[in-house]
């Protein structure tokens, strides 16, 4: 089996104080998909429909792995997708709809800070390592997540296996400004030594 990813947690910055309604999962260990040997999947029960349905979030995932399609997702219990959707991938940020989609484009395999957020009306945006994406409209604030709108990790999608590390993610109940956004891109970006972040001027 593949050893985890070994986090650097030598450089370290507290959170600016104004960052106060955050939730936070540490999970320092590696995923693998439901139908690969050995296999690990995290979730946290009901979550997405409790925290992220019907409002603004903006979520901070931390992640390396071979593939893109490595991350997590809102809905199934096991990491299968649903119906309202919510996919949060390396490469891509779904929000109910598949046709409309966040592309993403990490540097390399190698450690990555993806953003995921939406503004509490209609429109999504992502980040990866500081680079922002397109906003993409249409995407109105759902009711509910479905197949129990869990938050489960890691993402599985039909025969697809997303294996990968996550270290940290950190989830905000409102979309956070640029200023706010890159503060705490650069936090995590030193406390796991990730160098090709922004930081703060």
């Amino acid at each position: 089996m593949k050893r985890p990813w070994e986090f650097q947690d030598t450089l370290r910055r507290n959170a600016p104080s104004r960052y106060t309604k955050v939730k936070s999962i540490r999970i320092p260990v590696r995923l693998y998909s439901p139908n690969q040997s050995c296999g690990r999947v995290l979730a946290v029960r009901g979550f997405s429909n409790q925290y992220l349905v019907g409002k603004a979030f903006t979520i901070f995932m931390v992640t390396q792995s071979e593939t893109n399609g490595f991350g997590i997702c809102g809905n199934g219990i096991w990491g299968t997708g649903g119906i309202p959707r919510l996919y949060l991938q390396r490469g891509a940020f779904h929000y109910n709809e598949l046709t409309k989609a966040v592309s993403l484009h990490p540097k390399d395999q190698g450690p990555t800070i993806s953003v995921f957020m939406h503004d509490g009306d209609q429109t999504i945006t992502a980040a990866t390592n500081g680079t922002l994406s397109e906003p993409v409209p249409g995407l109105h604030v759902v009711t509910e997540f479905g197949s129990g709108g869990n938050l489960t990790m890691p993402f599985w999608s039909g025969n697809k296996n997303y294996p990968g590390d996550i270290a940290e993610i950190a989830i905000f109940d409102r979309k956070l400004t640029d200023a706010e956004r890159t503060g705490v891109e650069a936090h995590l970006a030193d406390k796991y030594g990730i160098k090709y972040v922004k930081r703060w001027k």
